[in-house]
């Protein structure tokens, strides 16, 4: 075996796992099946910006999937909410290539990478039924941190919206 192989315990006999990559993302093949209940149950997704040395950045965030309309291309866009003045934010202001990927199980499968650019929006928050939404997802761990939804948004004022453009994994 390479040292670069990669192995799979997804069935009874080991054998090189495949990492796809499909252009448009297709969320009606098994991976892009579970992609998209990822998306819709994941609290938390790794964002991965490049800073101004070239280093990959990989911070845990919390985030919204806003699927895309029926007939339209893609799969709609991750909104995200930052704090001003991060290093995130200035590093998708520079190079807005990014990654967004999730925690595998604990063998090592179901990979979900999703590829695609992102943009700060600004201090444009989210709007009043995504705020609502952020909010019903995420009061638990607010309150764990000792915030109140208010006190969470006067912090993290500044949208950053990522439109996935590729997903890898298996």
């Amino acid at each position: 075996m390479s040292a670069g192989a990669c192995l799979s315990r997804r069935r009874a006999v080991w054998q090189p796992a495949v990492m796809t990559a499909t252009d448009p993302i297709d969320l009606t093949t098994r991976h892009g099946r579970r992609t998209a209940q990822r998306l819709r149950t994941e609290e938390v997704v790794w964002l991965t910006t490049v800073d101004p040395s070239g280093m990959p950045q990989p911070t845990p965030v919390w985030f919204l999937w806003r699927p895309g309309a029926p007939g339209e291309p893609g799969i709609g866009d991750v909104l995200l909410v930052s704090r001003p003045g991060t290093a995130k934010l200035r590093n998708v202001r520079q190079r807005p290539g990014v990654a967004l990927h999730f925690g595998t199980d604990a063998r090592g499968d179901d990979v979900v990478v999703l590829l695609g650019r992102a943009r700060v929006e600004g201090e444009e928050r989210l709007d009043a039924d995504r705020r609502a939404e952020f909010d019903a997802k995420y009061a638990t761990a607010m309150g764990r941190l000792g915030m109140t939804p208010e006190g969470f948004h006067d912090d993290y004022r500044v949208l950053v919206r990522v439109v996935p453009e590729r997903l890898r994994g298996w």
